[in-house]
């Protein structure tokens, strides 16, 4: 099966540093990512434990990985190295995809995987997001921009974020971070609703929007709908843990 493929992570990594090309390195990363996926709903869909053993190999292997940040976004391998702490488009979409598999099957999950799934997306994708907001590290340009990464970024920071708060607490601080930055990919629409970097990258972006906004409606109670901020709805809500 493709779970049992052997791939060297770390010289593809490298490897990009010295070729520039990203094919090698993004053929297995998305890759595991499409079988996270697919493994997950798979096993949700047929519910027989079939594709359990898989899909722990596929989360082990994710885990395992020196850096979730993409080759061409760490030119100085600051990410490969642990000199710095980054949260990339592919940091947020695997935590958010990590804990998409811990919410649905997590009584079905080993204790020893859903403690792996809990260290490494904290590690990487919501402790870092904290410290970016409280000022501890610097805070990523996404955070501010008005494009695709932070729509992106976002949503996928927010659904792991939520996913894995044991607190209404720790499920304000994301709701309100997110709600707060999220405005400014909003500022990025000029009158026509169009954006700079064309109609693939306003999918991308937009989708993103659309899953953000649907994770704040859902956990809010519907009393907040990023949906309906371009009506001149204002951020703003009181809601208990659902």
């Amino acid at each position: 099966m493709l779970t049992n493929l052997k791939v060297d992570m770390d010289a593809l990594y490298l490897d990009f540093r010295k070729t520039g090309n990203r094919e090698p390195y993004f053929k297995p990363y998305f890759r595991r990512m499409r079988l996270l996926s697919s493994l997950t709903f798979a096993e949700c869909l047929e519910n027989k434990g079939r594709f359990i053993k898989p899909l722990e190999k596929t989360i082990s292997d994710i885990c395992s990985e020196r850096t979730w940040v993409m080759p061409c976004h760490d030119l100085k391998l600051d990410s490969f190295y642990g000199r710095t702490k980054v949260i990339d488009l592919g940091v947020a979409h695997r935590g958010s995809l990590l804990v998409l598999a811990y919410i649905q099957l997590g009584p079905r999950l080993s204790p020893e995987i859903k403690n792996l799934i809990r260290q490494k997306v904290k590690e990487r994708v919501t402790e870092p997001f904290k410290d970016m907001i409280n000022g501890k590290i610097k805070s990523n340009g996404w955070l501010t921009c008005d494009h695709n990464w932070n729509a992106v970024c976002l949503a996928n920071v927010l659904a792991a974020g939520i996913g894995l708060s044991e607190t209404k607490a720790e499920q304000d601080f994301f709701i309100d971070n997110g709600c707060k930055y999220i405005k400014y990919y909003l500022k990025g629409f000029p009158a026509d609703g169009y954006c700079s970097e064309g109609t693939n990258y306003w999918n991308y972006g937009f989708s993103n929007y659309i899953y953000f906004s649907e994770i704040v409606s859902k956990t809010t109670g519907g009393k907040t709908d990023p949906l309906l901020w371009p009506e001149g709805v204002e951020v703003g809500y009181t809601w208990e843990v659902i």
